[in-house]
This record gives structure tokens, sequence and C-alpha cells, in this order.
């Protein structure tokens, strides 16, 4: 799977676009963001989709704790299918790249 993320500092605004490859469209049960450091399991911070989509793409505008754990490196992308219904696959999001001169959005990865 690949995600491109980006956070604008201003309006806490977290943009999205995964695409999930290596299973089939219809196998996809969800994609959900969770609070927790790497290695860890923490709680669903928000539901991207509950249903078969491939890409995803949307946003939603973040609490000050979920901002506050974005800024931190501690939420992650957990993505389920029917043959691993709890998570096939984490993505924890790790950083930000500078935002470029009068711009309050950052790429995240």
């Amino acid at each position: 799977a690949t995600a491109r993320m980006t956070f604008d500092r201003t309006t806490s605004q977290l943009t999205y676009s995964i695409n999930i490859s290596g299973v089939r469209d219809e196998d996809i049960l969800y994609v959900t963001l969770h609070q927790a450091e790497a290695g860890k399991s923490g709680p669903v911070v928000l539901r991207l989709t509950n249903r078969s989509a491939n890409p995803i793409a949307g946003g939603n505008i973040l609490t000050l704790r979920d901002r506050r754990s974005l800024e931190a490196g501690n939420l992650y992308l957990n993505i389920g299918t029917k043959a691993h219904p709890t998570g096939a696959l984490r993505i924890q999001i790790s950083g930000a790249n500078t935002s470029p001169p009068g711009r309050s959005d950052h790429e995240l990865w």
C-alpha cells in the first residue's frame, strides 16, 4: 500500500490518498487511523472507510489530542482484509517534510 497524507497546521485538516495493492478491492474491510507509538496497538481515531474501496481519498479535521499524536509520530493506518480482519497492514505515520515558505501544510509519509 502507498499512502500520501498532508496536514495543514492552520486548519488541522488531514488529507489522505491511500492506494492498496496485493489484495482484491472486495476483500478490503476497512482502513482506520489509530493512536499509538510504533510497535504498540492503540484505539481508533478515525475510520477512513468501512467498505471495499480502493483507492481511498478524503480529509478530516483532527482534534487537538490527535494533532499532538500526529506531531509526535504516534498515529498509524491499519488496513483490515477478509483474510486478516484485525489488520493486514500497518503504516506508521512517521514525520513531516518542511513546508515551503508561506505554506502551512506538511506532506506526511
